[in-house]
């Protein structure tokens, strides 16, 4: 398919002149991913692909994993990811946004995100409302993606947690002046993950 032609009819090509063709088969897309975010890869894990002009994601796996850094100053690592028939959206040189699935689970406790505050190693603070109370609880997460995380340990279904009102104003120090409270955001899909930037 021609996906776009760099000449004008009637004036001479010059050497940087070109025709883009996009060929059939698959799309290989690398990542860069930084030293922290390569324990949670593994070739063989599925991501989904958001590029320019597609209809929803693009279903793909990581099949490559560099064990070398592409540069010294600002260590990052190449992470491949394919794309089987790729669609007419992801032609060469492309960029796009790459969603890999890091963990998953099944018939799991889940809360909205925004009802947790991180801790770090995999805890975080909770609300749990009963009746007129409210009692802040530790709990374990696992988990995180499409706005939702898995509770390991510290909650039981049916319970109802707090969640933050991203829209509430609050009270500054300063006379006459009010904050805007935001609130923090997890990347990822399909049950967690991370999320990277990528070109083909």
């Amino acid at each position: 398919m021609v996906a776009a032609v760099g000449m004008t009819a009637g004036q001479d090509a010059t050497s940087s002149s070109s025709i883009t063709i996009v060929g059939q088969g698959d799309a290989q897309i690398t990542l860069q991913a930084s030293l922290t975010q390569l324990p949670s890869l593994s070739v063989g894990q599925t991501a989904q692909v958001s590029a320019p002009g597609a209809l929803g994601t693009i279903a793909a796996s990581v099949t490559q994993i560099g064990i070398l850094p592409s540069s010294t100053s600002s260590p990052t690592y190449p992470v491949t990811v394919v794309v089987p028939d790729a669609p007419p959206p992801l032609a060469s040189g492309t960029s796009v946004q790459v969603a890999v699935d890091t963990k998953t689970a099944t018939n799991a406790v889940t809360v909205p995100v925004s009802a947790l505050a991180m801790l770090g190693n995999g805890r975080a603070s909770v609300q749990v409302a009963n009746g007129t109370s409210v009692t802040t609880t530790i709990v374990g997460v696992g988990a995180i993606g499409d706005g939702r995380a898995q509770v390991t340990n510290g909650l039981k279904a049916g319970q109802s947690v707090v969640l933050a009102d991203l829209t509430s104003v609050f009270p500054s120090n300063e006379s006459g002046s009010t904050s805007s409270l935001t609130g923090r955001g997890f990347s990822g899909g399909g049950g967690g993950g991370g999320r990277f930037g990528g070109s083909r």
